[in-house]
């Protein structure tokens, strides 16, 4: 039985960890052939031998998604060594924690630099390849922190609410070229990104409490949901943004009513 993405290839930022990894590893196992950028080559290289089998379904190429160079030879690499780009997953990003008088201006640039420019960096490659070969499809990794204000978390929520915002400007621009743009928002995810919160477990209990299903997310819950997006079981979805966050950002934040 084919995959849900059988004969695509696709490119996936900072595809050796989390989320990234997820994404990876989802889209090899439904038919995908896979371009994945990082930048610890020893965490790539385990990706790779996980997917790979006896068969060349996942290269990594080493990037710096803010350098601009560099994402423009990741994304090539997928044209030249399979021949087409079908999909873009613009998921690398960083986080940075600071009220504004306490951020430095250099940490600043860095936070818009991979996540907000990074995004920009990878379509603005992706989309002539795409073009070629009569569309394709484009998911940013956004975050539920650009839909509204988080303490402390200004660099961050500033460039994912940018993320958000360019990916329905995308859809209007390059709908004509049979090109969708969508968005994910994770919610609080499991990953290494995360992890310092398993050591402070008043804490964890806390968000889990915020979190209607019940516990954190896993990087598979947003795998599968871009694998969906990205297939075309969603062809007529573009322009918007899933909230993948367990329904954390349901709630108004008032209290519960005893």
């Amino acid at each position: 039985m084919a995959g849900r993405l059988a004969g695509k290839v696709a490119v996936v930022t900072g595809g050796n960890k989390g989320i990234g990894r997820a994404a990876v590893e989802a889209m090899v196992r439904e038919g995908a052939k896979v371009v994945f950028s990082a930048r610890d080559l020893d965490a790539a290289a385990e990706v790779e031998a996980a997917v790979n089998g006896g068969e060349r379904n996942a290269i990594c190429v080493k990037c710096e998604v803010s350098n601009f160079d560099e994402v423009e030879r990741v994304v090539k690499t997928a044209t030249e060594e399979f021949g087409r780009l079908d999909i873009l997953f613009n998921n690398a990003g960083t986080g940075s924690f600071g009220e504004t008088p306490d951020v430095e201006i250099d940490e600043w640039k860095r936070m818009l630099d991979i996540d907000l420019t990074g995004t920009f960096y990878g379509c603005k490659v992706a989309i002539p390849l795409m073009k070629e070969t009569g569309g394709g499809v484009i998911v940013n990794n956004a975050s539920m922190s650009g839909l509204a204000g988080e303490y402390g978390l200004g660099a961050y929520t500033a460039a994912k609410a940018g993320v958000i915002n360019y990916t329905r400007t995308l859809a209007l621009d390059h709908g004509k070229d049979n090109i969708r743009t969508v968005a994910v928002c994770p919610g609080f995810i499991d990953t290494a990104a995360t992890a310092f919160y398993r050591d402070q477990p008043e804490l964890l209990a806390r968000i889990v409490e915020r979190v209607p299903a019940g516990r954190p997310g896993r990087p598979e819950d947003v795998a599968e949901a871009v694998v969906f997006l990205a297939s075309d079981a969603a062809a007529f979805i573009t322009g918007t943004t899933l909230v993948i966050d367990g329904g954390m950002t349901a709630s108004t934040n008032l209290p519960r009513l005893e």
